[in-house]
């Protein structure tokens, strides 16, 4: 996708300078007010749908205007990771026979643990996708163990600022558990 390319200049008079400056017309306006032109825009009306939003895996919806929702791996349990920069996040889940997935080892493990999607990886300041996910799945027909799984967020390299962080965890589908942070976190749960 590319920007339009009609911007319209209205020079001020001398001395007669706006605060904020009104000299720069958007193509088409900004209907929603999401700092993105209604031209270029692909939801000119919804302020969560637009080229800089991230685009939330498995929901039907393109939010970043790519022309597709994002798919991510789907399962028994499913962990995911969404941020909001360029940063490299990295998520790390030990299930509780101690086996770690991570981009390190992403599996399959030997209870079908994987790590399907490792976003941002050095794409400080020119990643095509705005934020990033992280996915790590046990298929359907997959054998994880039962008990207190630890999901881990670790910053492996920062671009600017710390990026803001959503965990999303599902077992046979059903959202069971969301944590939010910044920098470095650790959640829990049992299945």
């Amino acid at each position: 996708m590319s920007l339009p390319t009609c911007v319209a200049w209205r020079h001020d008079p001398i001395g007669k300078d706006t605060d904020p400056p009104t000299h720069l017309a958007l193509c088409g306006g900004d209907s929603d007010n999401d700092g993105w032109d209604d031209e270029a825009d692909c939801a000119p009306y919804d302020s969560s749908i637009n080229p800089g939003a991230v685009d939330v895996p498995n929901d039907g919806i393109d939010q970043n205007c790519d022309g597709h929702d994002l798919v991510v791996g789907t399962g028994v349990i499913q962990v995911t990771l969404l941020w909001n920069n360029d940063d490299d996040l990295d998520l790390h889940v030990t299930d509780p026979g101690g086996t770690r997935i991570w981009y390190g080892n992403t599996g399959p493990t030997a209870t079908g643990g994987r790590l399907d999607r490792d976003d941002n990886v050095f794409v400080c300041g020119y990643d095509s996708e705005p934020g990033g996910v992280e996915n790590t799945v046990w298929d359907d027909g997959a054998s994880p163990l039962h008990g207190t799984y630890t999901v881990e967020v670790y910053e492996y390299h920062r671009c600017a600022e710390p990026a803001n962080w959503t965990v999303q965890i599902r077992v046979d589908g059903t959202l069971v558990k969301t944590e939010n942070g910044s920098g470095y976190g650790r959640v829990e749960f049992d299945y």
